[in-house]
């Protein structure tokens, strides 16, 4: 391999954030399977000026969501009075910090089954963590929507990009290392990620291990998200 090829690998590597999916805010949504149910971390780079109002995650516009009707052992993440709200079962909690700039904004959310903790991390700061919440494992969901709460109609208006989905809680500390990186896809406990650097088409490739590539709109050719260029990091 000449030179000019390790050094196109190497800002290959370094490369930022190069496309996002934008979402309509009427009916666009990635699925996935869902594959963390115990310990997790969400993480997410978005970009929105829509909220709606109401005082639990289910409530909200979806952003990673894996909600099923009624009482259930399900989770979510969606914005609520401009807010990034984390909910498991029916337990909610909400971030300090509007997140309805327009801005990019990295949001993170840490579960931890056997306390029952929960916590919300915007741009790498911890706002809100609460403890003794269900600790049930969270099974009812057999899938995560990405920009969706499709069970309400509930949908995120806005970018969308670098969805990181972990089966340990993160501390801290490590969300906001790596927020601004591209990761391998190989790092431990990394169970689903996707980049959106696919530019285009209906399926949203997983650079991690478990190969769960996301369907655009489930299918459906109208509740695709469009490519965009990106602006995370």
């Amino acid at each position: 391999m000449d030179a000019g090829a390790v050094d196109a690998t190497v800002d290959a590597a370094d490369a930022g954030a190069l496309t996002a999916l934008s979402f309509d805010g009427v009916d666009d949504f990635v699925r996935v399977l869902r594959k963390v149910q115990d310990d997790f971390t969400l993480e997410a780079w978005m970009s929105t000026v829509t909220s709606r109002s109401g005082s639990n995650f289910y409530d909200g516009l979806g952003v990673v969501y894996a909600d099923v009707p009624g009482s259930a052992s399900d989770f979510g993440t969606s914005i609520v009075n401009g807010k990034l709200a984390f909910g498991t079962v029916d337990n909610t909690i909400l971030s300090t910090t509007t997140v309805t700039s327009g801005a990019w904004v990295h949001m993170a959310a840490v579960r931890v089954r056997s306390t029952g903790t929960m916590r919300v991390v915007i741009d790498g700061v911890e706002e809100s963590t609460t403890t003794g919440n269900s600790t049930a494992t969270l099974t009812a969901s057999a899938s995560i929507d990405i920009g969706g709460n499709t069970i309400d109609g509930r949908y995120f208006k806005g970018k969308l990009d670098e969805i990181r989905i972990w089966n340990v809680a993160r501390t801290t500390a490590q969300i906001a290392a790596t927020m601004k990186m591209r990761l391998t896809g190989s790092e431990a406990g990394l169970v689903g990620y996707w980049r959106f650097d696919d530019g285009a088409g209906a399926v949203a490739l997983d650079s991690s291990p478990s190969a769960n590539q996301g369907a655009l709109g489930n299918g459906v050719a109208a509740s695709r998200p469009t490519w965009s260029p990106s602006g995370a990091f």
